[in-house]
């Protein structure tokens, strides 16, 4: 079984084994978690094995650095297209193929960090110490006996020792009512993601210049649509403050927006300015932030927006409501409300105490709900309380 993988650096440890199982894409807040579960795990000297889908250079040196073991799947659901069957066929073939290999590591603890609901379910459920950290929330389903369905084979490949834990409130409810857990709610817990270090406030009060920005893959759910409307919006009425709305982030919609702007001979004041590797150089130099998303399941970038002290309005979707204060760190508005929004960025235009001190009240609220040492203290403490079951 294990020749079908690439074994990177393996070596022999007495600490506590972990088998990670990872599901990322090529950006984004999945794979910043990933990062971060490598640093903890490296801080607290654990044996960990990785188990990625794709090919990742950056997380392979990652492993090097930290003395990890890096295994590639990809032969493995090549074989089987393990990836692309529908539910729950997936979670049933997972058992299957990952049952030798599990066992064959050894770990004391399985940990799957996914943003694609139920993938690796099944290989966590082989495990008698595991972790399950969802970052979004499965759907619903539309036919009753498939709700029924997904319900029971959930209550059999969850057993009583697997902890589920995911980013918010929000989505930690839509688990439990899609996977039939209202009577085992405390399989299911929240721990709010970090964004890393406070950075501190920005200092643009005098500048003339003024940026509201937005990050995020520009896709529907993003909701460009309302976003490109409240920027017409704001120039309509303040076209002599000089406001730029940025956003950056690339996506399927990207090209489509772009082109819309140019035809709106908005240019000059709208950028789609799609991915860039240095995003903290636009929270850096923005003054407001924006998120109109139809779907949220948390929001790391407001919560990277809190941590430089930028006031964020955001749509009252999904966990945005559980890290904007409404009223303190800024607003919280109907995600279709493309004049509601407007009104809140030019408040916050013209009021640069407002700025301040929502700015001020989301540095306060960062440190207090999505710091560091908050994210890593709790996170482990999941770790320790599975292997005292």
């Amino acid at each position: 079984m294990l020749s079908v993988f690439t074994i990177r650096g393996m070596n022999d440890s007495p600490y506590l084994k972990i088998l990670l199982l990872a599901d990322y894409g090529a950006s984004g807040g999945t794979r910043t978690y990933v990062k971060q579960l490598l640093a903890l795990y490296a801080e607290k000297h654990v044996h960990v094995s990785l188990l990625r889908i794709y090919k990742d250079e950056e997380i392979d040196r990652l492993c090097d650095a930290y003395g990890f073991n890096c295994f590639e799947l990809s032969d493995i659901y090549q074989a089987s297209n393990i990836a692309n069957l529908r539910w729950p066929l997936q979670t049933l073939l997972e058992r299957h193929f990952f049952k030798t290999f599990v066992r064959n590591i050894g770990a004391d603890i399985v940990v799957a960090s996914v943003g694609t609901p139920e993938l690796f379910l099944g290989a966590t459920s082989l495990s008698k110490h595991s972790l399950y950290i969802l970052h979004t929330y499965p759907g619903k389903g539309a036919v009753t006996y498939k709700r029924l369905l997904r319900r029971l084979i959930n209550l059999f490949l969850i057993p009583r020792q697997t902890k589920v834990l995911t980013v918010s409130q929000y989505s930690k409810q839509k688990i439990i009512e899609c996977w039939g857990l209202m009577r085992r709610e405390d399989k299911v817990s929240v721990v709010y993601s970090t964004m890393g270090p406070a950075k501190g406030m920005n200092n643009h009060t005098q500048s003339e210049y003024k940026m509201v920005l937005t990050v995020g893959h520009v896709v529907d759910y993003k909701n460009p649509t309302t976003w490109l409307c409240m920027a017409i919006e704001v120039n309509r009425k303040f076209s002599e403050l000089k406001v730029h709305f940025v956003w950056v982030g690339d996506g399927l919609l990207l090209e489509e927006f772009r082109n819309k702007v140019n035809e709106l001979g908005a240019s000059n004041y709208i950028s789609f300015v799609g991915y860039k590797s240095d995003v903290d150089k636009y929270y850096r130099e923005c003054d407001i932030y924006v998120q109109p998303s139809r779907i949220e399941s948390l929001g790391l970038s407001v919560i990277d927006a809190l941590r430089h002290g930028i006031p964020c309005i955001v749509s009252n979707t999904g966990g945005l409501p559980e890290v904007v204060v409404d009223g303190e760190t800024g607003w919280i508005i109907d995600s279709e409300d493309f004049r509601g929004f407007a009104n809140c960025i030019e408040s916050l235009l013209v009021d640069s105490q407002l700025r301040d001190l929502f700015g001020q009240q989301a540095l306060e609220r960062y440190d207090a709900f999505f710091s560091e040492k908050r994210w890593s203290e709790f996170m482990w403490s999941h770790h320790t309380s599975i292997m005292e079951v």
